[in-house]
Order: structure tokens, then sequence, then C-alpha cells
């Protein structure tokens, strides 16, 4: 299995969280409504047998506009 951290000469890929690993429904912070994209687990899958470190960036402006908080999120993102 892959290391969960890149090796300081390991490629890496960025990815947006909402439009590319989930559908961007706005806001999403509850897993009952996170959706992956339509082949999302397949090109992750890919990248990282090619070798790529996946890092998944995010702004979450919810938080921030207390539509839910850091440990709602946090607890979303220990889910997947």
């Amino acid at each position: 299995m892959a290391s969960p951290h890149p090796t300081p000469s390991q490629a890496a890929i960025l990815l947006d969280r909402d439009g590319v690993i989930n559908v961007d429904s706005g806001y999403v912070y509850q897993r009952d409504n996170f959706i992956f994209t339509d082949g999302c687990a397949k090109a992750l899958k890919l990248l990282q047998q090619e070798g790529f470190a996946l890092i998944i960036v995010t702004n979450q402006s919810g938080i921030g506009r207390n539509y839910y908080s850091e440990q709602d999120y946090q607890q979303l993102t220990s889910w997947y």
C-alpha cells in the first residue's frame, strides 16, 4: 500500500475536492450529501499505481460562513 505521505522526490498531483473528487452541490459536509464524481476512484487508483502522491486541497468557505464547523468537515474527511 502506498504511503499517505509523499517522499521528498515523489511527484504529486494536487486535486481540488469539490467538483473533482465529489459532485459540487454546495457546502457538502455530511456523508449523505457526498457523492463521488464518475470515474474518480478509478482515476485516483491509476495515479497512485503510477507512483503519484495524491494531495486533496479545498477551501471550504462554509466553515468561514458558519454553515458548518471544522469538526463537521474533519468528521466527513475521516470517512472518505
